[in-house]
């Protein structure tokens, strides 16, 4: 019987040892648990405060506002003068082609200008002799011209008074040749000067 008493008491001893073990680790996390979550309340504060103080900006961010809002205006700024540079950049190399190109084609004109008054100015003796002609015919067409409208005036007066302006003509014979004056305007040669 000592055998099963000693048994009995091994297992008592055991079974005291298995609960106290286990209250000590009740007890023990009861108090880990209770830090826990004083520590947890804690923390909870510090974020509520954090909260509240990111809404509200701290006093010297607020001075730093202006500043930061000249600093924005400034880079955006710089960066709207960096493409107007860019753009006189392109637009002055545009520019130097283009007056590369003006002077091109201002000796192309002057070169070309002078070879049409050489060309004008040198006639063959053929359109020469031609250029004589024209102008003997048109000459000769204006002094009938003269006549006729000279005797239409005449008639239109009823007498057979020549009319003082064209006296001169008459008195000429019409046998002078009378030089071509160009043509300004859209009306007929007259015989008026």
């Amino acid at each position: 019987m000592t055998w099963t008493k000693t048994k009995a008491s091994v297992a008592m001893a055991v079974c005291a040892a298995s609960v106290l073990i286990a209250l000590g680790t009740l007890l023990l996390t009861s108090k880990q648990i209770a830090i826990l979550r004083a520590e947890n309340q804690k923390l909870q504060a510090e974020i509520a405060e954090g909260r509240q103080s990111a809404a509200e900006p701290p006093a010297s961010a607020l001075a730093l506002t202006p500043e930061l809002d000249r600093l924005k205006h400034d880079a955006a700024e710089v960066l709207r003068l960096r493409g107007e540079v860019a753009s006189l950049r392109r637009d002055r190399s545009d520019l130097a082609k283009l007056t590369e190109e003006n002077a091109r084609l201002r000796q192309r004109l002057l070169a070309a200008a002078n070879e049409t008054k050489e060309d004008a100015e040198r006639l063959t003796p053929e359109q020469e002799a031609a250029k004589q002609v024209g102008i003997a015919k048109l000459n000769f067409t204006r002094d009938w011209l003269a006549a006729f409208r000279a005797y239409a005036a005449w008639r239109r007066m009823g007498s057979m008074k020549t009319p003082k302006r064209l006296q001169p003509l008459i008195d000429e014979g019409l046998n002078e040749p009378v030089k071509v004056r160009p043509i300004t305007t859209n009306r007929a040669v007259g015989i008026d000067g």
